[in-house]
């Protein structure tokens, strides 16, 4: 497998933050993907801009108004995406939940809390 992997260059396809910062964008990311050889690509999609460190604000604040704030503002973003897209936001729901029962559990996240907290954002992004 792997030596088939070598030989087959595989095209990656990196989309930043930026890139994926509005429905217009995400509209232009899909039409890239959509052109791009199913076998012979692999997709990776960073968090919508600014989202990452919304979540790192959010793994670190002790104040729950704020938690809950911080979490409400990155589902406003993502459900505001879902509907310039057209999607059902039943696409992001569960990532939500979870993101909104992590925010509600003890503030001061530690260090592998953190890292589940802000992979929140390129979840949602491959959502």
């Amino acid at each position: 497998m792997v030596a088939y992997l070598l030989m087959s260059k595989i095209r990656v396809l990196k989309f930043g933050g930026t890139s994926l910062g509005n429905a217009k964008r995400f509209k232009v990311v899909a039409n890239i993907i959509a052109r791009a050889d199913p076998k012979k690509s692999v997709v990776v999609v960073s968090a919508v801009t600014g989202i990452t460190n919304a979540l790192l604000q959010l793994a670190h604040e002790t104040k729950s108004e704020k938690r809950r704030k911080i979490a409400r503002d990155v589902r406003d973003v993502h459900e505001n995406l879902c509907a310039g897209l057209s999607l059902s936001l039943e696409v992001c729901a569960p990532l939500l939940k979870e993101l909104d029962q992590l925010a509600g559990q003890r503030p001061k996240a530690s260090k592998k809390e953190s890292d589940t907290f802000v992979s929140f954002g390129e979840r949602l992004s491959a959502s």
